[in-house]
């Protein structure tokens, strides 16, 4: 995630066992975190604030033996099945190779609420293009159901064929590289996250900005109507490397978190004029519905 600033959102959520959206754990809001207004380069999230929030990463050898890197973030859809970015996991869908931690707030160290689980099966969606970046979405199915508990619980899905309004305030969380220099390449799921990975989840708030807006004066001839686009046209507020697959969530009326978006790509991190692009969940969510039941 990079250069982020606080969450400002005013929320009052009424929580409820096993509830999608509601989180146990209220996040920080802007009352919370006045005196942070003027830091740039992350926020810290409150442990078990997005209970819905996972890390996807992936084994392979290293010096020691087999590594484990985190290379993507996930949204808990139900005790099943985690959503994320096919680009995540399209170029080795390898179940055996992959991890997924549930309930993790600091990565460098095991905790109480930190629950990892094996991959049982990936389901990439069948009209995925890697060129594109179209349909960037795919589903996790775990070997072992999660335990639902304060800090691991789901998210709730978009109504569906639903799109998101201009301005609407959304808040995208990760433990993507917060720093990112010129050099490391235009498309930020395309490049390696080498360093400046955050050890604890970073929340930001970002704002959607119109298709229309983002197709006409960022990304012409790039958006299709199964993408939107959040953030600032001054840049600084932006998820990175490693965020993808993460979720992007918004308040409904009925005071719960639904998955808005889905961390995909975009120029750069956090530049003036290129915001993030996410897949439109919306556009999805019968997909998802028909292939996560239990």
């Amino acid at each position: 995630m990079a250069n982020f600033f606080l969450l400002g959102l005013g929320l009052t959520l009424i929580t409820g066992a096993n509830a999608c959206g509601r989180p146990a754990i209220i996040p920080y809001s802007s009352n919370d975190l006045q005196w942070f207004t003027k830091i740039v380069g992350g926020i810290e999230a409150k442990q078990g604030s997005w209970p819905w929030q996972v890390n996807i990463n992936y084994r392979k050898p290293g010096w020691a033996g087999i590594e484990i890197h985190l290379i993507c973030g996930g949204s808990i859809i139900n005790e099943r099945f985690i959503v994320t970015a096919a680009h995540c996991i399209a170029s080795d869908q390898t179940p055996s190779k992959y991890v997924v931690r549930a309930g993790d707030h600091d990565r460098t160290y095991p905790e109480a609420s930190e629950r990892i689980h094996e991959v049982k099966r990936f389901l990439i969606h069948p009209n995925y293009n890697a060129g594109t970046l179209s349909s960037d979405i795919a589903i996790i199915e775990l070997q072992t159901p999660l335990r639902f508990s304060r800090e691991i619980s789901s998210v709730c899905l978009p109504p569906a064929g639903s799109d998101p309004a201009n301005g609407r305030q959304c808040v995208a969380t990760g433990w993507g590289e917060t720093q990112v220099t010129p050099w490391e390449g235009l498309l930020r799921n395309f490049a390696p996250a080498l360093k400046g990975q955050s050890s604890v989840l970073i929340q930001v708030r970002v704002n959607i900005i119109s298709r229309q807006t983002c197709a006409a004066n960022y990304y012409r001839g790039l958006l299709t109507d199964q993408m939107i686009c959040a953030g600032f046209e001054q840049g600084g507020r932006d998820p990175c490397k490693a965020d993808s697959g993460g979720p992007l969530v918004s308040l409904n009326s009925g005071g719960a978190y639904e998955l808005v978006g889905i961390t995909s790509w975009g120029h750069g991190c956090a530049l003036a004029r290129k915001p993030g692009v996410y897949v439109r969940v919306g556009s999805f969510t019968e997909w998802i519905q028909a292939n996560t039941r239990t």
